[in-house]
């Protein structure tokens, strides 16, 4: 028990250090002998918690504060948001202003494009749990005659897919950061099929 404690303890000191300093140096900068020399170990050690390297590490550290953010976007967006169309545009805006303010700002761009490839592929998981969040809202607007009765697994598909409108694919296509009022329109585009009275403002 003590031995796998201390295991554990070892891979969250790396983890926080390689972390930091990704932070301040970017990804291509950082070596693995400075992540090492950060988390007092030697490189051989390092491998032994994270065969991968270097880039186990940046996709562990992605996908594990990925799942925290998304988790407590949720969660803001159901306890601030006082109706069901509240909580939905509210969750959807939340996620757009996160794509962006999540951009590693000290990676070069072919690197950071590379970056949201491989983020994409690992976190699919958490889009299957983003689609049952959907699914659960459009549902419950549906019950509560604030939404139209529609097909919840297809619509959970295009909304999510629409969002990449101003995040993954804006990006790709070399634009910068979208206006908040483009953010809001898109917004008030996806949800106008969907409420069954006037739009809700936040």
């Amino acid at each position: 028990m003590g031995t796998h404690k201390g295991s554990e303890a070892k891979r969250i000191r790396i983890k926080e250090e390689a972390g930091r300093l990704f932070l301040a140096q970017g990804f291509s900068d950082v070596t693995l002998k400075a992540i090492a020399d950060a988390a007092g170990m030697g490189k051989a050690s390092l491998y032994h918690y994270y065969p991968g390297g270097k880039e186990e590490l940046f996709r562990t550290i992605v996908r594990e504060a990925a799942g925290e953010y998304f988790s407590r976007l949720r969660r803001e967006a159901v306890e601030e948001g006082q109706t069901t169309s509240e909580k939905l545009r509210l969750y959807l805006i939340k996620k757009i202003h996160h794509f962006w303010d999540g951009l590693p700002k000290t990676m070069r761009e072919s690197e950071r494009r590379g970056f949201i490839a491989q983020a994409a592929a690992d976190t699919l998981d958490l889009h299957s749990v983003e689609l049952g969040f959907l699914i659960a809202l459009l549902e419950e607007g549906a019950a509560k005659k604030e939404f139209r009765a529609v097909h919840s697994p297809v619509i959970a598909r295009v909304i999510s897919a629409v969002t990449s409108a101003l995040t993954v694919e804006h990006f790709y296509q070399g634009c910068d950061r979208p206006e908040e009022y483009q953010i809001r329109e898109l917004v008030d585009f996806t949800l106008a099929g969907l409420e069954s009275n006037a739009a809700h403002s936040v």
